[in-house]
């Protein structure tokens, strides 16, 4: 390139990559703070926060998993469900 010696590109190509390497880390861990709060609000979510019940998308979500692990060869499986008003 005319006019740029080859040591400047050498030194602002050391100095970019360090700002990319400093830049995944910081966004590593913004990452890393975001799928904790994900996890906090999806325990907020399910549980109720005075009986830590599970509420109702939960328990709809977690009972739908459990008739998926019946398996499909007449092996015994029991899912109860109650239902309870005025509680």
């Amino acid at each position: 390139m005319k006019g740029i010696y080859d040591v400047e590109i050498m030194q602002d190509m050391r100095r970019a990559f360090v700002d990319l390497l400093e830049e995944v880390t910081h966004l590593c861990e913004a990452l890393q703070r975001a799928e904790k709060l994900v996890e906090s609000l999806i325990e907020l979510a399910d549980r109720d926060s005075v009986s830590n019940l599970l509420k109702r998308r939960a328990f709809l979500r977690k009972s739908s998993h459990a008739l998926t692990l019946i398996t499909p060869d007449q092996s015994y499986g029991l899912l109860a469900i109650l239902h309870i008003d005025d509680m």
